[in-house]
Protein backbone atom coordinates (compact mmCIF):
# COMPACT_ATOMS: atom_id res chain seq x y z
CA UNK A 1 0.00 0.00 0.00
CA UNK A 2 1.38 3.34 -1.05
CA UNK A 3 -0.35 6.28 0.14
CA UNK A 4 0.16 9.79 -0.21
CA UNK A 5 -1.02 13.23 1.81
CA UNK A 6 -0.26 16.57 2.41
CA UNK A 7 -0.36 17.03 5.21
CA UNK A 8 0.23 13.41 7.96
CA UNK A 9 -0.28 13.85 11.72
CA UNK A 10 0.82 11.09 13.71
CA UNK A 11 -1.08 10.87 16.81
CA UNK A 12 -5.15 10.84 17.03
CA UNK A 13 -5.42 12.38 20.41
CA UNK A 14 -6.72 16.14 21.29
CA UNK A 15 -3.69 17.70 19.88
CA UNK A 16 -3.20 15.72 16.63
CA UNK A 17 -6.62 15.57 15.63
CA UNK A 18 -7.38 19.58 16.65
CA UNK A 19 -3.96 20.16 14.16
CA UNK A 20 -6.21 17.98 11.89
CA UNK A 21 -9.41 19.99 11.64
CA UNK A 22 -7.63 23.50 11.24
CA UNK A 23 -5.44 21.98 8.42
CA UNK A 24 -8.20 20.56 7.08
CA UNK A 25 -10.32 23.74 7.45
CA UNK A 26 -7.47 25.64 5.44
CA UNK A 27 -7.64 23.57 3.23
CA UNK A 28 -4.53 20.84 3.38
CA UNK A 29 -5.16 17.26 2.26
CA UNK A 30 -4.78 15.68 5.27
CA UNK A 31 -4.51 12.25 6.89
CA UNK A 32 -4.18 11.12 10.81
CA UNK A 33 -2.33 7.89 11.53
CA UNK A 34 -3.02 6.01 14.81
CA UNK A 35 -2.33 2.86 16.52
CA UNK A 36 -5.40 2.43 18.16
CA UNK A 37 -8.86 1.99 17.20
CA UNK A 38 -11.12 4.71 18.49
CA UNK A 39 -12.53 5.25 21.16
CA UNK A 40 -10.02 4.34 23.18
CA UNK A 41 -9.04 5.42 27.09
CA UNK A 42 -6.37 7.16 28.17
CA UNK A 43 -5.15 7.28 31.82
CA UNK A 44 -5.99 11.10 33.12
CA UNK A 45 -7.64 13.02 35.15
CA UNK A 46 -9.92 14.47 32.60
CA UNK A 47 -9.58 18.04 33.61
CA UNK A 48 -9.89 20.97 31.46
CA UNK A 49 -8.53 24.22 31.83
CA UNK A 50 -10.11 27.40 30.69
CA UNK A 51 -7.22 27.17 28.23
CA UNK A 52 -8.72 24.05 26.92
CA UNK A 53 -12.21 25.25 27.18
CA UNK A 54 -11.45 28.04 24.67
CA UNK A 55 -9.89 25.94 22.20
CA UNK A 56 -12.29 23.53 22.28
CA UNK A 57 -14.87 26.32 21.52
CA UNK A 58 -12.75 27.46 18.82
CA UNK A 59 -12.90 23.98 17.07
CA UNK A 60 -16.65 24.34 17.18
CA UNK A 61 -17.51 22.29 19.98
CA UNK A 62 -19.56 24.80 22.46
CA UNK A 63 -22.69 23.53 22.46
CA UNK A 64 -21.21 19.66 23.01
CA UNK A 65 -18.80 21.54 25.59
CA UNK A 66 -21.98 23.38 27.75
CA UNK A 67 -23.58 20.02 28.04
CA UNK A 68 -21.11 19.25 30.78
CA UNK A 69 -19.90 20.16 34.22
CA UNK A 70 -18.75 23.31 34.74
CA UNK A 71 -16.14 23.83 37.31
CA UNK A 72 -15.48 26.95 38.69
CA UNK A 73 -11.49 26.40 39.83
CA UNK A 74 -9.21 23.94 41.88
CA UNK A 75 -10.00 23.34 45.67
CA UNK A 76 -6.29 22.59 47.32
CA UNK A 77 -6.52 20.21 50.29
CA UNK A 78 -3.52 19.27 52.80
CA UNK A 79 -1.41 20.20 55.63
CA UNK A 80 -4.38 21.34 58.10
CA UNK A 81 -5.84 23.66 55.22
CA UNK A 82 -8.21 23.92 52.27
CA UNK A 83 -8.35 27.16 49.91
CA UNK A 84 -10.98 27.36 46.97
CA UNK A 85 -8.51 29.17 44.08
CA UNK A 86 -10.98 29.77 40.98
CA UNK A 87 -10.25 29.61 37.73
CA UNK A 88 -7.91 33.12 36.45
CA UNK A 89 -9.26 35.88 33.90
CA UNK A 90 -10.46 37.34 31.70
CA UNK A 91 -8.34 36.04 28.91
CA UNK A 92 -10.21 32.45 29.04
CA UNK A 93 -13.27 31.41 29.92
CA UNK A 94 -14.29 31.75 33.82
CA UNK A 95 -14.77 28.20 33.88
CA UNK A 96 -13.40 24.71 33.39
CA UNK A 97 -14.78 21.25 32.78
CA UNK A 98 -13.95 17.19 32.75
CA UNK A 99 -14.27 15.01 29.95
CA UNK A 100 -13.32 11.14 29.73
CA UNK A 101 -10.94 10.69 27.53
CA UNK A 102 -12.68 8.12 25.96
CA UNK A 103 -15.41 10.98 24.83
CA UNK A 104 -13.04 13.87 24.50
CA UNK A 105 -10.66 12.05 21.98
CA UNK A 106 -13.09 10.66 19.73
CA UNK A 107 -14.79 13.75 19.73
CA UNK A 108 -12.27 15.94 18.60
CA UNK A 109 -11.37 13.50 16.48
CA UNK A 110 -14.60 13.71 14.65
CA UNK A 111 -14.45 17.28 14.37
CA UNK A 112 -11.01 16.32 12.39
CA UNK A 113 -13.11 14.10 9.96
CA UNK A 114 -16.36 16.26 9.88
CA UNK A 115 -13.65 18.43 8.44
CA UNK A 116 -12.10 16.37 5.73
CA UNK A 117 -9.39 14.54 7.54
CA UNK A 118 -8.85 11.16 6.58
CA UNK A 119 -8.05 8.37 8.90
CA UNK A 120 -6.05 5.36 9.04
CA UNK A 121 -6.44 3.57 12.78
CA UNK A 122 -5.34 0.77 13.93
CA UNK A 123 -2.06 1.33 11.93
CA UNK A 124 1.20 2.31 13.76
CA UNK A 125 4.04 4.43 12.22
CA UNK A 126 7.12 2.70 12.98
CA UNK A 127 9.66 4.92 10.48
CA UNK A 128 10.35 7.59 8.32
CA UNK A 129 11.91 8.40 5.02
CA UNK A 130 14.08 11.42 4.51
CA UNK A 131 14.88 13.29 1.53
CA UNK A 132 18.66 14.66 0.75
CA UNK A 133 18.34 17.24 2.76
CA UNK A 134 16.83 15.17 5.50
CA UNK A 135 13.49 16.32 5.40
CA UNK A 136 10.99 13.37 6.34
CA UNK A 137 9.49 12.92 3.18
CA UNK A 138 7.05 9.53 4.05
CA UNK A 139 6.02 7.84 6.89
CA UNK A 140 6.56 4.01 6.80
CA UNK A 141 3.99 1.92 8.17
CA UNK A 142 4.37 -1.19 10.64
CA UNK A 143 3.36 -3.69 7.71
CA UNK A 144 6.09 -1.58 5.67
CA UNK A 145 3.81 0.36 3.57
CA UNK A 146 4.67 4.36 2.99
CA UNK A 147 2.45 7.38 3.15
CA UNK A 148 4.15 9.88 1.18
CA UNK A 149 3.58 13.79 2.80
CA UNK A 150 4.52 17.05 2.28
CA UNK A 151 4.24 18.37 5.93
CA UNK A 152 4.15 16.04 8.86
CA UNK A 153 2.92 16.85 12.54
CA UNK A 154 4.08 14.75 15.32
CA UNK A 155 1.40 14.34 17.99
CA UNK A 156 2.17 10.75 19.26
CA UNK A 157 2.30 11.73 23.26
CA UNK A 158 4.15 12.58 26.09
CA UNK A 159 6.28 9.06 25.56
CA UNK A 160 6.22 9.98 21.42
CA UNK A 161 7.98 6.84 20.11
CA UNK A 162 7.65 8.23 17.08
CA UNK A 163 9.08 11.53 17.90
CA UNK A 164 12.13 9.67 19.70
CA UNK A 165 12.50 7.64 16.48
CA UNK A 166 12.82 10.89 14.71
CA UNK A 167 15.76 12.39 17.35
CA UNK A 168 13.84 14.32 19.56
CA UNK A 169 15.35 14.58 23.39
CA UNK A 170 13.89 13.84 26.39
CA UNK A 171 15.15 14.74 29.69
CA UNK A 172 13.57 11.85 32.12
CA UNK A 173 16.77 12.47 34.79
CA UNK A 174 15.27 15.89 35.67
CA UNK A 175 11.40 14.98 35.33
CA UNK A 176 9.68 11.79 35.61
CA UNK A 177 6.21 11.16 37.32
CA UNK A 178 3.64 7.72 37.59
CA UNK A 179 0.12 8.41 37.72
CA UNK A 180 -3.17 5.73 38.62
CA UNK A 181 -6.77 6.53 37.94
CA UNK A 182 -10.23 4.72 38.39
CA UNK A 183 -13.46 6.15 37.71
CA UNK A 184 -16.06 6.43 41.08
CA UNK A 185 -19.99 7.03 41.81
CA UNK A 186 -19.53 9.84 44.07
CA UNK A 187 -22.14 12.29 45.97
CA UNK A 188 -19.24 14.56 44.59
CA UNK A 189 -19.88 14.14 41.05
CA UNK A 190 -21.50 17.63 40.57
CA UNK A 191 -18.88 19.36 42.82
CA UNK A 192 -18.05 22.53 41.22
CA UNK A 193 -14.40 22.47 41.72
CA UNK A 194 -11.57 20.01 40.98
CA UNK A 195 -10.10 19.16 44.10
CA UNK A 196 -6.15 18.45 44.51
CA UNK A 197 -4.64 16.87 48.32
CA UNK A 198 -0.57 17.66 48.48
CA UNK A 199 -0.31 15.91 51.19
CA UNK A 200 0.38 12.24 49.86
CA UNK A 201 2.46 9.94 53.52
CA UNK A 202 3.90 6.97 53.68
CA UNK A 203 3.10 4.35 56.34
CA UNK A 204 5.27 5.74 58.30
CA UNK A 205 4.30 9.37 57.72
CA UNK A 206 7.09 10.40 55.17
CA UNK A 207 5.89 13.58 53.52
CA UNK A 208 5.99 12.13 49.94
CA UNK A 209 6.34 13.80 46.36
CA UNK A 210 3.15 14.19 44.21
CA UNK A 211 -0.57 14.50 44.97
CA UNK A 212 -4.03 13.13 45.21
CA UNK A 213 -7.01 14.29 43.18
CA UNK A 214 -10.65 14.06 42.71
CA UNK A 215 -12.50 15.53 39.13
CA UNK A 216 -16.18 15.99 39.25
CA UNK A 217 -17.65 14.41 36.14
CA UNK A 218 -21.21 15.73 36.44
CA UNK A 219 -22.48 12.41 35.44
CA UNK A 220 -23.04 10.69 38.56
CA UNK A 221 -18.89 10.09 38.52
CA UNK A 222 -15.91 11.47 39.65
CA UNK A 223 -12.27 10.65 38.19
CA UNK A 224 -9.83 9.83 41.50
CA UNK A 225 -6.30 9.50 41.21
CA UNK A 226 -2.38 9.78 42.30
Amino acid sequence: MHLESDVVVVGAGPAGSAAAAWAARAGREVLVIDSAEFPRDKACGDGLTPRAVLELQRLGLRDWLDAHIRHHGLRLSGFGASVEVPWPGPSFPGWGSAVPRTELDDRIRKVAEDAGAAMLLGVKAVDADRDSAGRVSAVVLADGSRVRCGSLIVADGARSAFGRMLGRQWHQETVYGVAARGYLASPRADEPWISSDLELRSPAGEVLPGYGWIFPLGNGEVNIGV
